[in-house]
């Protein structure tokens, strides 16, 4: 009789552990997705910063620094080809520089100087490395997001899985924005 009481007890302290067990893993799971939310919101914010930093860049000095350095790396055969190439486009570009002046503009103009861009750059650099580093240390990001992009879409159905008492909260702004707030993740927050 004994035996069956020690065989009862052990198997009930055997239930109990598998019961620990599960809400052990149910919690590291909801970590982990936190611990991923957490991480796409951060990517989501260094995707803003960089957007913001390059605002004011230059595409045209950009495209035209691209292009030295795809003819200065062409085979011979293919810059023998753009050699012929100029000769034939040269009359077009004469008209279109006529035109141009013609009409007033010059291309020096259209473009800011070097020392204004570089301090406009510089100052888009530093808003944004400031902006980045106090995502990275507020104890929560806020991201508001279009409802309209997929990725929103995607981030709002892994914050629905998890639970309200992870500190993942989603509140409308309007019709065509949402607020997602996503708390630092306990394991981050003891670092």
């Amino acid at each position: 009789m004994e035996s069956l009481y020690a065989n009862g007890t052990m198997l009930d302290f055997q239930c109990r552990g598998v019961a620990q067990a599960d809400t052990f893993l149910c919690k590291a799971q909801g970590a982990v997705r936190h611990l991923e939310l957490y991480l796409k919101g951060l990517r989501a914010v260094q995707r803003g910063c960089v957007q913001d930093a390059v605002g004011h860049l230059p595409m045209d000095a950009v495209v035209c620094r691209f292009s030295e350095i795809w003819l200065a790396t062409d085979r011979s055969h293919i810059k023998i080809m753009r050699k012929t190439g100029k000769v034939v486009e040269t009359p077009v570009r004469l008209m279109m520089r006529l035109a141009d002046w013609a009409g007033g503009k010059s291309r020096k103009e259209k473009m800011p100087g070097a020392g204004e861009l570089a301090a406009t750059l510089e100052s888009d650099l530093i808003r944004a490395a400031s902006r980045l580093r106090q995502a990275a240390v507020d104890p929560s990001i806020t991201l508001t997001l279009p409802t309209v992009d997929p990725a929103t879409v995607a981030l709002l159905d892994m914050a629905g899985q998890i639970s309200g008492s992870t500190g993942v909260r989603e509140k409308p702004v309007d019709a065509d924005t949402v607020a997602l707030t996503v708390d630092l993740p306990a394991a981050l927050a003891r670092t």
